[in-house]
């Protein structure tokens, strides 16, 4: 809107560290959104592109399709990997949030568990996992059915905070048994600093979507062992 109708107070507020904050959340959920604020800032001339194209180009790769529109017209799209596949990070409704965090009801909690909803999952998996050695037997038990799991992801990336030995090893010996999807796998291998076999899965193409995303790679680069 002041782009257009104030412009002395568009190019004092829309300044570079503006810019730079756009920019690099462009693989963000809302990275459409930050990625219109940048491409508005270049166009307007508020901003050179050359200031923000290095950090929007290490970003892109993780932007999904909506924001890509937007930033191809600052920098040639070629050669990026296919856009990352859609997770739904809807927030929870605040009073359910409130009510699984409120719950010690073991079962209760495992259903939540099995929510479609990544949010809610990811809340149920916390509060199990603050519920000792019997919520963290529950999360274990449902990795038996984690195949049939909708969102499975924030039941995978917890197992590096589980801490009860019977629980960890049921999910090593899913890790050397499963076939399963390359990103569960890696998430499953990452948990248990098994760097090889999550090495393993991140170099399986996905025909369908990419999925391996900045945060995993530095994960993966977490558990590895220093070159020598």
């Amino acid at each position: 809107f002041l782009r257009y109708r104030d412009r002395a107070r568009f190019l004092t507020e829309g300044n570079l560290p503006l810019a730079l904050f756009a920019a690099e959340r462009v693989d963000r959920p809302y990275g459409k959104q930050a990625a219109r604020i940048a491409v508005a800032l270049v166009e307007a001339g508020a901003v050179p592109l050359v200031a923000i194209r290095s950090v929007i180009l290490d970003r892109t790769a993780d932007s999904d399709h909506a924001t890509r529109e937007q930033l191809a017209r600052l920098v040639r799209l070629e050669g990026m990997p296919t856009p990352p596949r859609f997770t739904d990070v809807t927030p929870a409704a605040a009073d359910l949030v409130a009510q699984i965090r409120a719950s010690t009801d073991l079962d209760a909690l495992t259903t939540w568990c099995q929510d479609p909803r990544s949010a809610i999952v990811q809340e149920a998996v916390l509060v199990l996992l603050t519920l000792g050695e019997a919520g963290q037997l529950r999360l274990a038990s449902l990795l038996a059915g984690v195949t049939e799991m909708l969102a499975p992801v924030p039941l995978l990336g917890s197992i590096g905070l589980w801490d009860v030995p019977s629980a960890i090893a049921v999910a090593r010996k899913l890790a050397r048994t499963t076939t399963l999807p390359p990103e569960w796998q890696f998430h499953l291998c990452v948990g248990l600093r098994d760097h090889v076999r999550a090495l393993a899965a991140a170099r399986v193409v996905d025909a369908d979507a990419g999925w391996l995303r900045r945060a995993d790679w530095e994960a993966l680069i977490a558990i590895a062992p220093p070159l020598t």
